[in-house]
């Protein structure tokens, strides 16, 4: 912290972090997908391309190495406008990372843990769904991306001035930003996807015969691709004195990103920036809040000369609510 005149102050830091990488206890690792290693040519039981400790111990149990470090500054001012310290302007920037949820992890254990998924169009009779067994089908793994190291991070941004008003009462007006990246695609993970109009001169063939890794059904291929922000502006009045007391607020904003299956629509696998990039379903373009805190007034105290019985009943009322 630095103040560098009687009227600006500066504040800077950094914070180092590491994130610890999820993996799996019993041993097998989670699973990656390294599209160099896929060879159109294995055998369906083979599983060509897909990776796990267990079965190569050049990757490591969490499927991808761990960052060391992430850096992560901050950098805040506070600047007295006319000296009179009734009017501030102040400011900050900090970049802030977090640990992804336990989702997807808990689905990239299977193919390393023998189970397997596949999906069968019917209709199908029992004894055909009987003869589904991994030699024989094409398998819908999840898996991670070896190379990805990212993690969720946010950039986040604000500008505020404040006023002190007559009695008691303050202005705050801020533009409030931040900006997500490196978010965990889930929702449009599939890079196994059918080629635009690839099926057009076969309508009623095998779409698994048109993917881009023929050996495999949907691959879903988890990895930090998405983003999401936030801009708004906050005002603020409040009043903290004598008996009547107040907080009022009210938020201008847009939340905007990748919307997908959470976010109630249909990711497009094929182009998410393109075609996915819109409102977020948690946005609140405007939203208004206020609390209260009212005395009244002692009316034994004021107009019974005091009296102990009556102020018993009639003082110390308090009226507050929120709206």
């Amino acid at each position: 912290s630095w103040k560098m005149t009687p009227k600006f102050t500066l504040e800077f830091g950094m914070r180092f972090a590491h994130l610890g990488p999820w993996y799996n206890r019993d041993g097998n690792g989670l699973v990656v997908f390294d599209p160099s290693r896929y060879n159109p040519n294995a055998s369906l039981a083979d599983n060509t391309g897909l990776l796990w400790n267990a079965k190569d111990s050049s990757i490591p149990l969490s499927g991808n190495e761990a960052r060391a470090l992430f850096y992560l500054p901050r950098l805040g001012f506070a600047y007295n406008l006319f000296g009179a310290g009734k009017t501030v302007l102040r400011g900050g920037f900090g970049v802030f990372t977090y640990h992804d949820p336990q989702q997807p992890y808990d689905g990239v254990i299977d193919i390393g843990a023998g189970v397997r998924q596949t999906t069968a169009n019917g209709p199908l009779t029992l004894t055909q769904i009987e003869s589904y067994v991994p030699a024989t089908v094409k398998i819908d793994p999840r898996a991670l991306n070896p190379t990805d190291t990212r993690q969720p991070t946010t950039y986040s941004w604000s500008y505020t001035v404040q006023h002190q008003l007559a009695s008691g009462t303050m202005l705050e007006a801020s533009y409030v930003g931040n900006k997500s990246q490196y978010l965990m695609n889930r929702d449009s993970a599939n890079i196994n996807v059918v080629p635009l109009g690839a099926m057009l001169n076969n309508p009623n063939g095998d779409p698994n015969d048109y993917r881009p890794y023929k050996l495999y059904g949907t691959i879903n291929f988890y990895r930090h691709d998405q983003h999401q922000n936030y801009n708004g502006l906050q005002v603020l009045l409040n009043r903290q004195k004598g008996r009547i007391n107040f907080l009022s607020s009210y938020t201008f904003s847009k939340a905007l990103g990748i919307r997908g299956g959470a976010q109630g629509a249909r990711a497009d696998s094929l182009d998410i920036r393109q075609h996915n990039y819109g409102v977020l379903r948690y946005d609140r373009t405007h939203v208004f809040n206020v609390s209260y805190s009212i005395m009244l007034p002692d009316f034994a105290k004021t107009w019974m000369n005091g009296n102990k019985v009556a102020g018993g009943f009639l003082d110390g009322w308090q009226f507050s609510g929120i709206s």
